[in-house]
């Protein structure tokens, strides 16, 4: 039956009795004079409450159709065309099918078909469990992988249906060898019994098959430019789909052949791996990632290049009267992997092309009366233009002292 459901019941339970309350002393105090007034007033202020109680209309309860409660039977391929990867990728299956589903069964079936209380039941043999019956405890069956019989499978599916709203689920690479396959699915048909197939795709069937690893290099790494005797990082990033131990071995063929070699221990997924090394020739550089294990299915994917441009280290012009100071300022700068020259300011060029070889310069304690105009324009723009490095010292020759007010720099 229909059922009047008041969404906001505190509606009633407080505008009611306060309704009440404040119209009988309005009518106490006219003496229920005029009585039709009261009356109307009354109703108004029931109806409001009403409508505040936002009153509905429940439908009779409709009958129980949704799917979840459908009868479920899962049919689940247990025959040896499956390698025991993929029996237990279907048992896998069966069991997300089936969670939540009060109403369900599950037969596995090779030779033939076998009710199982759970899916999991059977681990990674090929054996099941039958469910209790009568009190005692279901026995275990063994399945023959070597036969698949679909048709059976069918057959036993819908009858376990019994005439019931539900459906069969049908996991398996559809390669029967026993029994009359279509007859059964034509039995099932004019029952008006749907069978949903779920079969397996080619490259899940090949990797259930394939027990070997496969082991490749993904990519390997090195920053596109260096300088002639800077330290970098090589970055070799390593896939495998198994757990597994290779040997990585990373080469420079055009300088000075092995870098790194060492077994390494391998994760499942990507495996990153670092070593460092100093650029010593110029020009364009090659190197080479390999790895090799003995379990790897694919050899053609077990090395990776990489590229980088090597050029000279950078040169610093350091420009000084003060011989000691520039010795110290010399050594310093050679250790840090600079090439370095050193000239009196009268030496400096006074044409921009001149100073390009340089990446940086350095006035060491130098007077603006040792140069010429154009030697400090020459400068100026060697930073403003060319962008290049200025360094500029202290001491008795520089700053105030050596006259820089209203120059250039």
């Amino acid at each position: 039956m229909a059922q009047v459901v008041f969404e906001n019941p505190w509606a009633l339970s407080l505008a009611l009795p306060l309704a009440w309350l404040l119209l009988l002393a309005y009518s106490w105090r006219r003496r229920f004079k005029p009585f039709g007034a009261f009356l109307l007033r009354l109703a108004i202020i029931v109806l409001i409450s009403l409508a505040l109680s936002q009153p509905t209309l429940s439908p009779p309860a409709a009958a129980e159709t949704d799917k979840s409660e459908e009868r479920l039977v899962v049919l689940v391929d247990q025959s040896a065309s499956l390698g025991a990867t993929g029996q237990h990728a279907l048992r896998a299956e069966a069991t997300r099918l089936t969670q939540g589903h009060t109403d369900a069964f599950v037969l596995f079936f090779a030779d033939r078909p076998i009710l199982v209380d759970r899916p999991i039941l059977a681990g990674h043999s090929l054996t099941a469990a039958l469910p209790p019956q009568n009190g005692e405890p279901g026995q275990v069956q063994s399945l023959n992988p070597t036969i698949s019989n679909l048709a059976e499978a069918l057959s036993l599916g819908g009858k376990l249906l019994n005439n019931q709203p539900g459906r069969l689920i049908l996991l398996s690479d559809g390669l029967p060898t026993a029994g009359d396959t279509p007859a059964a699915a034509t039995q099932l048909a004019r029952q008006n019994i749907p069978v949903d197939i779920l079969l397996p795709g080619a490259s899940d069937i090949q990797d259930w098959h394939d027990s070997k690893n496969d082991a490749q290099l993904v990519s390997l790494t090195v920053p596109p430019m260096l300088r002639q005797g800077e330290t970098f990082d090589i970055e070799a990033l390593v896939y495998s789909k198994n757990p597994t131990d290779v040997t990585l071995n990373v080469t420079q063929p055009t300088g000075k052949g092995t870098l790194a070699e060492d077994v390494i221990a391998l994760e499942a997924g990507l495996n990153r791996f670092a070593f460092s090394a100093v650029a010593q020739e110029l020009g364009p550089q090659t190197f080479r990632a390999t790895i090799a294990a003995d379990d790897d299915r694919q050899a053609e994917n077990n090395s990776f290049s990489a590229f980088t441009q090597v050029y000279p280290p950078p040169q610093i012009l350091i420009v000084t009267e003060d011989e000691a100071a520039a010795n110290r300022f010399f050594t310093m700068l050679q250790r840090a992997g600079f090439e370095t020259q050193v000239m009196r300011p009268a030496n400096l060029p006074d044409r921009l092309s001149e100073l390009e070889p340089y990446a940086g310069m350095v006035l060491l304690n130098v007077s603006a009366r040792s140069l010429k105009l154009e030697q400090i324009i020459t400068i100026q723009e060697f930073v403003r233009s060319l962008g290049r490095g200025l360094v500029v010292s202290g001491g008795r020759q520089s700053f105030d002292l050596g006259y820089y007010d209203d120059t250039p720099l």
